[in-house]
């Protein structure tokens, strides 16, 4: 089962009205046979232009981390650089590369 967690948001306000809000991807790895979680990030943001147009864009990465804590702690790096949906991927690449080595 998959709850979203929500961690925050960031506002751009200017030619156009930007919103990023951030979740992390809470999983049960199996509920019937241990209580371990799994940890993903989601990223969804919505431009509203003026004139009345809006888009949409959302990007999701499950079974990211194994633990909370470093979990908690990515999350709060996104949200302090203001990543965006379409960075994600590259972000979650250059962090494990960066554990790993």
């Amino acid at each position: 089962m998959e709850n979203l967690i929500f961690y925050g948001r960031r506002s751009e306000r200017g030619r156009y009205e930007r919103d990023v809000d951030y979740y992390l991807v809470e999983e049960s790895i199996s509920e019937e046979y241990t209580d371990m979680l799994r940890y993903g990030i989601r990223i969804e943001q919505a431009v509203l232009y003026p004139g009345g147009g809006k888009t949409m864009d959302m990007r999701q990465l499950n079974n990211v981390f194994y633990r909370y804590d470093e979990a908690d702690r990515f999350m709060r790096m996104l949200m302090r650089e203001t990543v965006l949906p379409d960075k994600l991927r590259t972000y979650i690449e250059g962090y494990i590369t960066q554990q790993i080595c």
